[in-house]
């Protein structure tokens, strides 16, 4: 990903937003076919998002997620709501 964000940089583009979601717990999964476990694409998604918990399709129990994710959900909204409001 920093690759494109150089690139970008050498076209001259001034205005560029970047952030890498690595988070993850002892709940997610590997990734397929190998033991590295770790946020994939998407999770972020799941961070943000009422009622799921990695993965989870079906309506999760908000009561039920692990007090850091909820950190994690709280700081991943307002990073989100800041972008929405002002770019």
């Amino acid at each position: 990903m920093i690759k494109q964000v150089k690139l970008h940089l050498e076209a001259g583009h001034d205005q560029i937003y970047f952030y890498e979601y690595v988070y993850s717990d002892n709940a997610t999964d590997n990734s397929p076919f190998t033991e590295v476990r770790g946020a994939s694409h998407c999770s972020q998604t799941f961070a943000v998002m009422d009622g799921f918990y990695n993965f989870v399709s079906i309506p999760y129990d908000e009561k039920l997620i692990p007090n850091e994710m909820i950190g994690i959900k709280d700081m991943m909204r307002k990073i989100y709501g800041n972008f929405m409001k002002t770019g």
